[in-house]
């Protein structure tokens, strides 16, 4: 994928998610009924597990389309290479010969003078090897991601962890497995117009910051190691512009 195509993508693929969830959430606006708002906060999960699946798979499509030297990248890309060698590995049987014991040194003496190419299964839709949310995107999966695609952990999404867990996944799977929910007087999320609108932001804040990181890791080659200090520059800076934006939603 070409770096103006995947661009392109990431723009496209995030718009018409969130004129659905606007759409859905006017709704909500006028016609306060349980259901709509239930509905709201499932189509929230939704386009949430959609958008940040897609965005990560598309943004490795690129880099795999570059066909660069492994040795030239950061070292998630090294790690992904030899994925699918140590799986074979730590399945074998063949404990006398050590036969892929030694097809994963051979593999791995010759790791970084060959071209970074993702097994294009890997990029399906369907496909759970390398980018699996297990159905449940939790900010520890989401950070698991970003440790794959070689994005720096976020602060900014560590301080909310326990929002997200309890108020935005907790009650979206209470809601998808048909239970009633019930909310304390003191919780930090109650279903209501404005809890909605509140999550509704706040995470589409983080959609938005997640597409501009992997175009702007993108335009600056940042998947490249020559090029990890200007990386760190950068993730510092993402981290705080969050950190900032999110605090004007609390």
């Amino acid at each position: 994928m070409a770096l103006d195509d995947f661009l392109d993508v990431l723009d496209e693929d995030l718009g018409w998610r969130k004129k659905e969830i606007s759409e859905l959430f006017g709704l909500c606006q006028s016609q306060d009924i349980e259901v709509l708002r239930k509905s709201t906060l499932l189509m929230i999960y939704s386009h949430w597990e959609g958008f940040i699946k897609n965005a990560a798979k598309s943004y490795l499509s690129h880099v795999s389309d570059l066909k660069i030297k492994l040795g030239m990248l950061t070292i998630n890309y090294r790690t992904i290479d030899i994925k699918g060698v140590i799986s074979s590995c730590s399945q074998s049987q063949d404990t006398l010969t050590l036969s892929n014991e030694l097809m994963f040194m051979k593999n791995y003496a010759k790791h970084d003078s060959k071209n970074f190419t993702l097994d294009k299964k890997y990029l399906l839709e369907k496909n759970k090897s390398l980018i699996n949310t297990h159905d449940n995107l939790s900010p520890s999966v989401f950070t698991n991601f970003c440790c794959i695609l070689g994005l720096s952990e976020k602060d900014a999404i560590a301080s909310k962890k326990n929002y997200l867990d309890e108020s935005f996944l907790g009650n979206r799977n209470s809601i998808s497995h048909g239970s009633k929910i019930t909310f304390d007087e003191d919780s930090e999320f109650d279903l209501s117009i404005s809890s909605i609108e509140r999550l509704k932001n706040i995470i589409l804040t983080i959609m938005d910051k997640f597409k501009d990181d992997l175009q702007e890791y993108a335009i600056k080659e940042y998947y490249l190691s020559a090029n990890e200090d200007d990386k760190l520059e950068y993730d510092q800076t993402s981290d705080s512009t969050l950190k900032s934006n999110l605090k004007e939603l609390s």
